[in-house]
């Protein structure tokens, strides 16, 4: 019979503990889960400005004598921060245009997919359009102009003799889909 209220008061002391321990563990869990979410943020939002800033300097650093010259060394030093910025599968670089709605969009649907995506009017910086010419140049460069400097300017795409379609948002941009988070950094006509 001791035995029995031994056992009963023992297990009446160790509910009670059993019950702080499990609230505590899920206290850590939740904390570490929000601590891994605003890093989770941190990073995307440091991918955000490396990426503007490196458009930045792309632009910023290019010249040429004529305005052609201009535009294809711009043209050059974007598709190299490309090829940068793809090291990491989780990323996608791309240039072209879209409807505003297409963009916010882009996000929910690279949750579903589980991958990096572009806007639908968009192709990879290593595309080729033809120029006045025949000559291959970089469709990219429909979005670039350049007057002593670089900018992002559909007026680039003077420079082809059939330019690609461009939407009301044209620009560059950087798709990420990592640990089922997504986002959609875009550089728009008038960065420079």
């Amino acid at each position: 019979m001791r035995a029995l209220a031994a056992i009963t008061l023992v297990m009446l002391l160790l509910i009670p503990l059993l019950a702080v321990s499990a609230a505590k563990a899920e206290r850590t869990r939740s904390a570490f889960k929000a601590r891994n979410d605003a890093l989770a943020l941190l990073e995307l939002k440091g991918l955000d400005l490396a990426f503007k800033h490196a458009i930045e300097s792309a632009l910023r650093d290019s010249r040429g004598e004529t305005r052609k010259e201009g535009v294809l060394a711009a043209a050059s030093k974007l598709r190299g921060i490309e090829l940068f910025f793809e090291e990491d599968e989780r990323v996608e670089v791309w240039a072209g245009s879209a409807l505003k709605s297409e963009l916010d969009a882009l996000p929910a649907r690279m949750l579903e997919e589980k991958t990096a995506l572009k806007c639908s009017a968009c192709w990879d910086l290593d595309a080729v359009g033809l120029g006045w010419d025949d000559e291959p140049l970089p469709l990219h460069a429909a979005l670039i102009d350049y007057d002593y400097f670089a900018s992002v300017s559909r007026n680039g795409a003077s420079l082809f003799k059939t330019p690609p379609p461009l939407l009301p948002e044209a620009g560059f941009g950087l798709s990420v889909y990592s640990n089922g988070k997504a986002a959609v950094f875009f550089v728009k006509e008038g960065f420079k």
